[in-house]
């Protein structure tokens, strides 16, 4: 492996030397995960030393050929066969971009098993090695991973090289886009099944939303109802994994193209915002030395939520006096609320509520502009007296950075009023 990544040329100058490395990391029998990485780094170098013959020479056809038959199911079986972590130690992991001040890995989710992440990652540099010539394999390997009753671990993966597929190269994949919204929303409707593939399905989904290339595809475009209705039902899950999955599907569902925002997720507005969770008290004041991180994190991507339906939809949002009435006073008890520990993720949920508040306001029509003012000048208050209180305690700049940005949006929102404020805000920055 070190060989491959310091000096290629050494194995990969001569196409038929790769020939004979190619059949030696994938032999019939199982190989390894690091055989199959010395494999895929040699072959993506060939194109950058002198030999180019690595698609039409006669070795060239026979080792993609070989990695085609048997890198990919290998990288497959390498999934099924990983140990996946136990239950309790699985529903705890959060999403990578939750809680950004102490993560530092990447990707959809923040796992212990590394053998898994090496195989998708080593699979997803293998399909876009192949491109259209693993285009079958790849298919026929989904297919049979989704039919009849091949249990949870098979759904899991399928979903999985599915969602790999569609993000390394969904213009080559779109054909698998009816399969994957079929397979995913049928499995989300099954209550009984497997709260892993649930979670899995509901992030294939948002892969395929939050692509253009796939979120045109006309068969897409027909189920888009059923793809909110899935995340509502959802967004509202005791599990905390299932509810950050479903709020980021509605968030990357309002992200779509204008037409579909406005002609889908406008009758949906009501019932979106009765499902999140920022009108549930995740934290009773009684109850802060058990602090349910989870809880705090659901909450929070529910929040986010929120300035994305109202962005989408903003007529239906305002004039329901369920939705801004209800949700923005809301926002405002969790920024104002002082009596809540010093943790990193409390402080990460008061500088969301804080931002989101500011931006739905910052959306707001002009025809009330009282009560919409009112709100701003509340934030205002509450956030100078957070930057007041950050500059005598060493505590994290998220929330002070947040409080400034939303200042900034409150800002534009009050114009002229807004000078009476800056005695107060310019010393902050």
């Amino acid at each position: 492996l070190s060989a491959s990544v310091s000096s290629p040329s050494l194995l990969a100058g001569d196409i038929s030397v790769l020939s004979t490395v190619t059949h030696f990391c994938i032999p019939e029998e199982a190989a390894s995960l690091e055989s199959l990485d010395v494999l895929v780094s040699l072959c993506e170098t060939v194109p950058k030393i002198p030999n180019k013959m690595f698609r039409f020479t006669e070795d060239g056809v026979v080792i993609r050929d070989t990695i085609c038959r048997r890198a990919i199911p290998q990288c497959a079986e390498f999934l099924l066969c990983s140990s996946p972590e136990e239950e309790e130690e699985w529903a705890k992991q959060l999403p990578a971009d939750i809680f950004l001040f102490d993560k530092t890995t990447t990707g959809a989710t923040i796992s212990n098993n590394e053998d898994i992440h090496y195989a998708v990652s080593l699979f997803g540099r293998f399909v876009l090695l192949l491109g259209e010539e693993c285009l079958s394999t790849v298919v026929t390997l989904v297919e049979d991973m989704l039919s009849n009753d091949n249990g949870w671990r098979k759904l899991y993966m399928a979903f999985t090289i599915m969602q790999t597929c569609l993000d390394v190269a969904p213009i080559l994949f779109a054909s698998l886009v009816p399969l994957a919204l079929e397979k995913a929303l049928e499995l989300c409707d099954h209550h009984s099944q497997h709260p892993r593939v649930q979670y899995q399905a509901l992030l294939l989904l948002q892969q395929i939303v939050q692509c253009e290339v796939l979120a045109d595809h006309d068969h897409c475009l027909q189920i888009m109802n059923n793809i909110l209705g899935t995340a509502i039902a959802f967004v509202s899950s005791s599990c905390p994994k299932l509810s950050i999955a479903a709020s980021s599907l509605i968030i990357a569902y309002c992200r779509t193209k204008v037409e579909v925002e406005e002609s889908i997720v406008a009758p949906f507005c009501q019932d979106i915002l009765r499902a999140l969770p920022v009108c549930r008290q995740v934290i009773q004041n009684e109850l802060y030395s058990e602090i349910d991180v989870g809880a705090l994190a659901s909450k929070a991507r529910a929040i986010e939520a929120v300035s994305c339906v109202a962005r989408a939809c903003p007529e239906q949002f305002f004039a329901s006096s369920d939705c801004y009435q209800n949700v923005i006073p809301q926002l405002l008890l969790i920024v104002q609320d002082t009596k809540c520990p010093l943790s990193k993720e409390y402080t990460y949920l008061r500088g969301v509520s804080m931002e989101v508040m500011a931006r739905v306001i910052g959306q707001a029509p002009t025809d009330d502009d009282d009560m919409y003012i009112h709100h701003a000048e509340q934030l205002l208050e509450t956030g100078f007296q957070i930057l007041h209180t950050s500059q005598q305690q060493d505590d994290s700049l998220i929330l002070p950075n947040r409080v400034i940005s939303s200042c900034v949006t409150i800002a534009s929102v009050l114009g002229e009023q807004f000078v009476t404020f800056l005695p107060q805000f310019v010393p902050h920055l």
